[in-house]
């Protein structure tokens, strides 16, 4: 997933709280509805690092937060033909878990535990293949949007979701 950044515009100089770019890997179960719909539920995980900061105006170090992720989505896929090979979109809703540690805070904070858990919703679009009668591959680029607490904007989590799957 690509990162994204966020502002803060409570304090008279605007606070940013960045995401880095990082990998997640996960699994999920999904029913097929009818040959069109699709309904499932993937969780993931990984970690990334935030970096907490003043724009350099102070010129005060920005604080580094190494933090896991965790996450879970519920989605509703719909596969536009009715073949092997279809182009589809995706969309849901779902959370992510940041759970991580301020590096060097006891300089600022006397708390070093960073932790929360934030409502998330996506959409996506690609194509599924299935392979043969018990197998798919599905490639897709996903949007994810949420909202860390204390900001004002929502970050946007983009990349690219490649599932293999067993069909029962």
């Amino acid at each position: 997933m690509d990162g994204d950044s966020t502002g803060d515009e409570e304090f008279m100089l605007p606070v940013v709280k960045e995401v880095d770019d990082t990998s997640v890997w996960g699994f999920g179960i999904g029913h097929n509805l009818n040959n069109h719909l699709n309904l499932n539920a993937d969780i993931w995980f990984g970690s990334t690092g935030i970096e907490v900061g003043v724009f350099k105006i102070l010129e005060i170090p920005s604080l580094e937060v190494d933090t896991d992720l965790i996450g879970m989505d519920f989605n509703l896929d719909y596969n536009i033909l009715k073949s092997r090979f279809t182009p589809m979109v995706t969309g849901g809703i779902g959370f992510i878990y940041y759970d991580g540690e301020f590096i060097n805070s006891r300089i600022f904070f006397k708390e070093s535990d960073f932790s929360e858990t934030d409502f998330s919703y996506n959409f996506g679009f690609g194509a599924r293949w299935d392979i043969g009668d018990n197998f798919l591959v599905k490639a897709l680029y996903r949007l994810t949007w949420s909202k860390l607490g204390g900001t004002d904007d929502r970050l946007k989590l983009d990349g690219i979701s490649i599932s293999i799957a067993y069909v029962f």
